[in-house]
């Protein structure tokens, strides 16, 4: 196993998804991270939501591990995802999420590459305020 971490939470009460991440993943951590992401966000019902995606100390995932992981952000995006803040402090790994991302929907018009947490936080507001 290597060494990883991630924390799910999900905010019913906001349409909120939040996801941290840090580390280098293997496939069994991965795979077991998608499936509590899945069930993160299926506590929203289908309602349309916005996540929070908080990537800094991610480190670069494998073809195997971001094939993977591209299933959560399908996932979401199927269960009515509108908008992603993605948070980074790696232009690699933010350059890999991005590939993700327009794998899972064309264009990507949800996701939104922000510098620090209170820009998240705005960016979310300003989407959830459209949620209505």
């Amino acid at each position: 196993m290597t060494e990883s971490n991630y924390s799910i939470e999900t905010s019913v009460a906001k349409r909120e998804v939040i996801l941290r991440c840090a580390g280098t993943f293997d496939v069994a951590t991965i795979t077991k991270l998608v499936g509590e992401y899945k069930q993160a966000t299926d506590k929203l019902n289908g309602e349309k939501h916005v996540v929070l995606a908080d990537m800094r100390g991610l480190k670069t995932m494998s073809e195997e591990v971001a094939t993977i992981f591209g299933e959560a952000i399908m996932y979401g995006r199927e269960k009515g995802t509108v908008r992603c803040a993605h948070l980074a402090d790696s232009a690699i790994q933010r350059l890999q999420a991005k590939r993700m991302a327009r794998e899972a929907t064309p264009n990507d018009p949800i996701t939104v590459d922000v510098v620090d947490e209170d820009e998240a936080h705005k960016v979310l507001d300003e989407a959830r305020a459209e949620l209505s």
